[in-house]
């Protein structure tokens, strides 16, 4: 039953993995073009098979998390990654979040 519940919780910190990658942009500082993470087949692949044990699951998703955070704060040569998504749902969420209350 552990593994089974372990394995739920690889599931749904993969989908956050993806949802996440797929919704990052990255821009460089003299160009006005924004580009969109590349997400191969390869990497999608090694991300599932990883999920599939759940330590280092979990320990790979701490690591991704921690490095997403400090390439957000601190971009190397100039290069801006961000977070953007357009879907309405999402947009409804972050309202409901940052209400006043």
């Amino acid at each position: 039953m552990g593994t089974f519940i372990w394995m739920i919780v690889g599931m749904i910190l993969l989908t956050i993995t993806i949802f996440v990658h797929k919704h990052t942009y990255w821009k460089e500082r003299y160009e006005k073009q924004e580009h969109k993470m590349p997400l191969p087949i390869w990497l999608v692949i090694l991300m599932v098979i990883i999920a599939l044990v759940p330590v280092a699951n979990i320990i790979v998703f701490a690591l991704g998390l921690i490095a997403y955070c400090i390439y957000r704060c601190d971009p190397p040569y100039g290069v801006t990654p961000y977070f953007r998504c357009e879907l309405r749902w999402w947009r409804a969420l972050i309202g409901l979040l940052t209400k006043e209350v």
